[in-house]
């Protein structure tokens, strides 16, 4: 079910917590509150800054290009080219392109489009949230390998910060890669000491030798499966969109977040409705701003936005109302298929 649609306040507009009701974690909930374990070590923030993730040349051979070591930048160049067959010219251009403003450089895959049904001010407002906090390396400055490490801080912090405790782990989350200390020693070092050729983990590898098993040092990097204990999430049917997106008759009332400025409320209904007639639409994800709308809904709900006269209309609160209208437009998997109706919400 939406986390919208039970009892409990939800701070943050985050639709659901299907993790939360996989067996896996229902299984790891009760064994840890058997065990009596109050506290959890999260490995989240520890890959760049120990080598993780895809082995990139850029920091290095800009750190290089800026303290103007040619001869090292010309080694490192031709070793990375071998590895990545890739010329030297093209791997050199890739890496001064971080200097040069957003707009030019081009977004990155993972930042979506701006979806066209939100206003004009605040999408001039909120940009550079909305172009995923895209920022280029300065010249003059720390070295640019400092700059992207503090690139990817502010990321994991942002990352870190969109997560919500669950009551039904009553323990405390720690992330020891987030250790200051640690942080400071790990940026101090040679990038080309922490990221090989090609190689991830490469002085993490080295200082663990004889440590850890081998087998476990050298294993590939493989892709996120879903576990095996884990029930498989309902799929609506690719045939019928409009079992996927809700209706005009369905949402109802004004959408609130038209009437703070978010939303063109016209503009996204039609592309809903293109979307259920199974139509082109405009590019951007629909889903997000339902989980938007369902958690205003939510706040109004709880009488959080009981100050805007908007609200007030839109979503009867609960002490006004016996039987109240559920605030909730979205389910697990993705959309309802329809909204319950004032006369079957409680």
């Amino acid at each position: 079910m939406s986390e919208f649609e039970n009892n409990r306040f939800s701070p943050v507009p985050v639709a659901t917590r299907h993790h939360f009701s996989s067996k896996f974690f229902q299984e790891s909930a009760a064994y840890a509150k058997s065990q009596g374990y109050r506290v959890s070590l999260s490995g989240v923030g520890g890959e760049q800054p120990t080598g993780g993730g895809i082995p990139s040349p850029t920091p290095e051979l800009l750190d290089l290009l800026v303290r103007a070591r040619f001869l090292r930048l010309m080694s490192r160049l031709n070793a990375w080219s071998a590895k990545t067959r890739t010329s030297r010219l093209q791997l050199l251009r890739a890496a001064v392109r971080e200097f040069l403003p957003v707009a030019l450089q081009g977004f990155p895959d993972w930042v979506r489009p701006t979806p066209s049904w939100l206003q004009a001010n605040f999408t001039h407002r909120n940009h550079h949230a909305l172009w995923g906090y895209a920022s280029r390396l300065k010249l003059f400055g720390p070295l640019p390998g400092v700059q992207e490490h503090l690139i990817v801080l502010h990321a994991e912090r942002r990352i870190r910060a969109s997560w919500f405790p669950s009551p039904e782990l009553l323990e405390e989350r720690r992330f020891p890669f987030f250790d200051r200390d640690l942080r400071e020693f790990a940026y101090s070092i040679p990038r080309d000491q922490i990221v090989g050729v090609g190689k991830r983990r490469f002085l993490l590898r080295r200082a663990l030798a004889g440590i850890v098993p081998e087998q476990i040092l050298n294993r590939k990097q493989g892709t996120l499966l879903r576990r095996e204990t884990e029930a498989p999430a309902p799929q609506p049917k690719k045939n019928d969109p409009s079992t996927v997106w809700p209706s005009r008759a369905e949402i109802g009332h004004q959408l609130l977040s038209s009437s703070i400025g978010i939303v063109d409320e016209n503009q996204f209904l039609k592309t809903l409705e293109k979307l259920r007639c199974n139509e082109p639409a405009p590019m951007g994800d629909p889903y997000r701003t339902l989980t938007l709308e369902s958690w205003l809904r939510h706040l109004a709900f709880h009488g959080v936005l009981a100050g805007s006269s908007l609200t007030n209309r839109a979503v009867p609160h609960p002490a006004r109302s016996a039987r109240p209208e559920n605030p909730v437009l979205i389910k697990e998997p993705r959309m309802a298929a329809t909204a319950r109706s004032k006369s079957s919400a409680s």
